[in-house]
C-alpha cells in the first residue's frame, strides 16, 4: 500500500496538491494547535480528497470533532469521511490500524498519507515504522 509523508509547519504555506484523492490519512498531532492551524490542515485534507482521517496525539479528539464539523458544513451530497481518534495508543498501533483495518465502504482507499505536525521532520522514522507494521 503506497504511503506518503507530509510535514505541516505552522509558519509556512500549505503543501501543494497531492495529485491523487480518496486516501486515508493519519494525522500525528504534536503539541497544541491553535484553531486556525487546525482548520488549515482539515480544509487541506478535505480539499485533497481524504476519505478516512485518523487523529493521534494531543487534542486528537478535538481534531476528530473538527473534521466531522467541517464535513457537515460542506452539506448534503459531500463525500462521507470516516474519522477516528487515538489518544491512548502508541504511534505504531495507529499506523498498523491505518494500514490494516481502516477501510471505507465507498472508496478503495489504497493510499495512506501521514500528516505530521511536529516541529521536526520524522519522515524516515515514520515511513520505516509504517512499513514495519
Amino acid at each position: 500500500m503506497p504511503v506518503d509523508y507530509v510535514k505541516f509547519d505552522r509558519d509556512k504555506l500549505l503543501p501543494g496538491a497531492l495529485g491523487f484523492s480518496d486516501f486515508k490519512c493519519i494525522v500525528l498531532l504534536s503539541g497544541r494547535l491553535d484553531q486556525a492551524h487546525m482548520d488549515n490542515i482539515i480544509n487541506w485534507l478535505l480539499d485533497e480528497g481524504a476519505v478516512y482521517v485518523m487523529a493521534h496525539g494531543q487534542d486528537c479528539e478535538k481534531f476528530h470533532d473538527n473534521v466531522d464539523d467541517a464535513v457537515m458544513a460542506l452539506g448534503e451530497g459531500s463525500r462521507f469521511v470516516i474519522t477516528t481518534w487515538h489518544n491512548e495508543e502508541p504511534v505504531s498501533e495507529v499506523l498498523w490500524f491505518g494500514k490494516h483495518c481502516a477501510d471505507h465502504p465507498d472508496f478503495d482507499s489504497n493510499r495512506v498519507v501521514i500528516v505530521d505536525t511536529s516541529s521536526v521532520s520524522r519522515r524516515a522514522e515514520m515511513l520505516l515504522l509504517y512499513n514495519s507494521v
